[in-house]
């Protein structure tokens, strides 16, 4: 039987970054790594959210990106 390992958790915030010459979005995305794997996801977001206030371009979304290991037991 296999199993997840946790490897590391991001914090990833998605922004706008204006529109291309051919009309489509444009976004850029900042990642923070180090977030605790015993985070909620309201910590997660209120951490985000947090940090994207500081930020001149609008948020489109906050993710977490998880690095999992699988290993077999």
């Amino acid at each position: 039987m296999a199993q997840f390992n946790d490897i590391t958790r991001k914090l990833v915030i998605l922004m706008d970054d204006g529109i291309s010459v051919s009309g489509t979005q444009k976004t850029k995305s900042r990642t923070y790594s180090g977030v605790s794997e015993e985070a909620s996801a309201e910590d997660v977001l209120k951490a985000g959210k947090a940090i994207a206030s500081l930020m001149e371009n609008d948020v489109i979304n906050i993710f977490v990106n998880d690095k999992n290991e699988v290993v077999e037991q």
